[in-house]
């Protein structure tokens, strides 16, 4: 979940209903007021994890066209087909599970108070699963002090004290040739965990994203009778909703971040709880304005207009030149206005050529100044457009696809708002321009609007992002995630074996 997110597609309203072939007789319907926490005909494409290997390894069956399609659905922040209308959620019977190998009993409303230690294995395949699980460790190491951890992450979790034994640069790989190329050592990585797993026997699994790794291991864990935590979970009220099947029968607990999640995933049989989006804590600027603009050089008068093509190759060889047309359209109606372009790491530098003869500013490893401090700015659809917005950053949302992969999505994904501000509240709140109204002028059109009247344009961006922080929960998600997992954890611990 970085920078990047995954895309939607415009269209009419469908619905969620049962997964195919599900013949499951309901349990009876949703609480009162459940349909008013999905949002109305919305999708929403949430996970970098979802590009892992062997995602792409099963999908090579699949035609070409249709196999770039739903390699940009699950590309990225986050994957896939309808979210839609009315939520018609429907779940075996009986009552949401807890381990299959042991009861849970405890009363949920209970104050967590200071833990006992625990020996705790966490899986974080990419980078923003490995902040988020960072977070997560520090959290607890509050909560269960002497506390140990193990597993697959980066430096963050590193830096939080968890053991490392697999590198999350060892699983990730993008790319179908890629992906061929490094099955083997997938598959090695895998067996080290599950051997660790095996040896080693954690109290529980925490899981991060990136489910088409993880859910392997959640399978092995449950074959060994080891609880498994899903830390921010796969969109399945999204996209492959069967997987909601897997989850009741495999994950003790799911700590989701988008309210409405809850609500759906319950409604399955799978034993939800949402904690809020970790995104409310981390998204502002990472220095003071004074300190950005020192080192940029820039003149505290000057107009600030960040371009966001996206954080992949794929994505900004087809968003960057319809931004830098509209640089160059924004500068001429602002002479003096610096435009910047916040440059992924990562990205090739060769992709700087589609911009060549433009009026920007490449700026690498400064990403959330970029668009923090800007005055406006113009955004790829995915995780950016939430992160700005939560930053009360006025802004347009973006996005382009290939001319086949979009036909085919439409047919696919039904739906009327693609960028995250605007599923999470349910409504146009900020205006998009997707595949043929994405053009240079278009882009141009819309910022120079929000220029033109910048303190009304702040004053709303504000609003919208207290509206989503109150939607979102406030804050505090790797808090309130370490709290139920220790809630957890005390339950299964004092409940005897079934």
């Amino acid at each position: 979940m970085e920078a990047a997110g995954g895309h939607l597609f415009r269209g009419e309203e469908a619905r969620l209903g049962t997964p195919s072939g599900d013949r499951r007789t309901p349990a009876g319907p949703l609480p009162a007021g459940a349909d008013a926490m999905i949002p109305n005909r919305t999708l929403l494409l949430f996970g970098q994890g979802e590009r892992n290997a062997f995602v792409a390894a099963v999908l090579l069956a699949m035609p070409v066209a249709v196999l770039e399609l739903v390699s940009v659905f699950v590309g990225a922040v986050h994957a896939g087909p309808p979210l839609t209308g009315k939520l018609r959620n429907r779940a075996g019977p009986g009552s949401i599970p807890g381990p299959r190998h042991r009861r849970v009993g405890y009363n949920e409303r209970d104050e967590v108070k200071m833990g006992r230690p625990y020996h705790l294995a966490i899986v974080a395949g990419e980078h923003s699963g490995d902040t988020h699980g960072g977070n997560l460790v520090k959290a607890f190491a509050g909560l269960a002090p002497g506390s140990r951890w193990f597993g697959a992450g980066g430096p963050v979790l590193a830096s939080a004290g968890a053991e490392v034994i697999v590198p999350m640069e060892e699983l990730a790989v993008v790319g179908i040739a890629e992906v061929l190329t490094h099955l083997p050592h997938l598959w090695r990585e895998m067996g080290r965990l599950k051997a660790a797993l095996r040896e080693r026997r954690p109290h529980a699994l925490v899981l991060v994203d990136f489910p088409d790794f993880n859910f392997r291991l959640a399978r092995y864990a449950k074959g060994l009778g080891i609880p498994v935590v899903y830390y921010i979970t796969p969109q399945v009220w999204a996209w492959r909703q069967r997987r909601t099947r897997f989850l009741k029968a495999n994950v003790d607990r799911a700590l989701v971040i988008f309210p409405f999640e809850e609500t759906f995933l319950r409604g399955y049989g799978v034993n939800a709880t949402f904690v809020g989006h970790p995104l409310v804590d981390t998204a502002h600027p990472g220095s003071s304005l004074d300190q950005f603009l020192s080192r940029q050089t820039l003149d505290p008068r000057a107009l600030r207009i960040a371009l966001l093509p996206g954080s992949r190759s794929s994505e900004v060889r087809r968003n960057l030149p319809p931004l830098m047309e509209a640089a160059g359209l924004i500068v001429r109606s602002h002479p003096g206005a610096v435009v910047m372009v916040p440059w992924a790491s990562g990205l090739p530098e060769h992709l700087k050529a589609l911009g060549a003869n433009s009026p920007v500013r490449w700026v690498p490893a400064e990403y959330a100044d970029v668009l923090g401090h800007a005055h406006a700015a113009a955004v790829a659809s995915g995780t950016a457009t939430l992160e700005a917005a939560l930053m009360s950053v006025p802004q347009v949302i973006v996005y382009r696809l290939k001319p086949l992969s979009y036909a085919i999505g439409k047919r696919l994904v039904r739906l009327s708002h693609v960028g995250l501000p605007n599923v999470v509240l349910g409504e146009a709140a900020i205006p998009e321009l997707i595949q043929a109204e994405f053009t240079g002028e278009r882009v141009a059109e819309e910022v120079n609007r929000l220029l033109a009247d910048m303190n009304g344009a702040k004053a709303r961006a504000e609003v919208l992002a207290t509206r989503i922080k109150t939607a979102l929960g406030q804050g505090n998600a790797s808090s309130r995630a370490a709290s139920e997992l220790l809630r957890c954890l005390e339950g299964w611990r004092a409940e005897p074996q079934a």
